[in-house]
């Protein structure tokens, strides 16, 4: 089933956006604009952006919005966008060098409106700044927690219906398919994070079709 495929794709992206944020202690989750066209544009900006357990990087090619979420005792959204300046791709706050935007593919040399450009310092590392704006949330990790135990049903459930339709098994797979449909319905949507909220759109649709036509089975 092609639309089971697309949906295996969407819950292992949303489940591996969940994770990677409750790994990043102190979170603050924000969204900024940086300019690019194409997938090579995000895989390349969010690699620069990223960093294992402060900063995490998540894209959106049509909107051109990036949800940062970083370790507010680590490092700042500042550190964030020059890194990213530096990998070629401009910001609301930085542009990138001349030189490196040069050297993009052709499909990712964006129209440029920015007007801030970000140098390296003599050690070719990119300089540290003072937070500036910087909204802290009251209690981040708590809203990680929250979010995480609210999508918990959906991927235990989703696993479950995978497996009963690996052996074959009906009657647990329209039991599980049950159980998933009320889960994803008891999902408030507004009170998860940016990127999760965006990733969990991507697979709504399909994904409550598919339980849907299998608990009918």
């Amino acid at each position: 089933m092609k639309s089971l495929k697309k949906t295996v794709v969407a819950i292992t992206l949303l489940l591996s956006v969940v994770v990677s944020n409750a790994q990043i202690k102190n979170a603050q989750i924000e969204t900024v604009k940086i300019f690019g066209n194409c997938a090579m544009c995000e895989t390349t900006m969010e690699k620069a952006g990223s960093l294992k357990k402060i900063a995490n990087i998540d894209w959106n090619i049509d909107t051109k919005v990036a949800t940062l979420t970083y370790d507010t005792k680590k490092t700042n959204q500042d550190e964030i966008l020059k890194r990213i300046a530096l990998a070629g791709y401009d910001s609301e706050k930085f542009l990138a060098p001349d030189a490196v935007y040069s050297k993009l593919a052709e499909c990712c040399q964006y129209d440029r409106v920015a007007k801030v450009a970000v140098k390296k310092d003599r050690k070719g590392q990119e300089p540290k700044t003072e937070m500036v704006g910087m909204k802290m949330s009251n209690d981040p990790s708590l809203s990680i927690k929250q979010e995480t135990n609210q999508l918990k049903a959906i991927f235990d459930n989703y696993f479950l219906l995978k497996d009963a339709l690996v052996k074959t098994d009906g009657e647990s797979a329209v039991a599980s398919s049950k159980e998933l449909l009320t889960a994803i319905t008891a999902v408030k949507m507004e009170t998860l994070k940016m990127d999760v909220h965006l990733t969990w759109m991507k697979v709504f649709k399909d994904l409550t079709a598919d339980a849907k036509n299998i608990s009918e089975i």
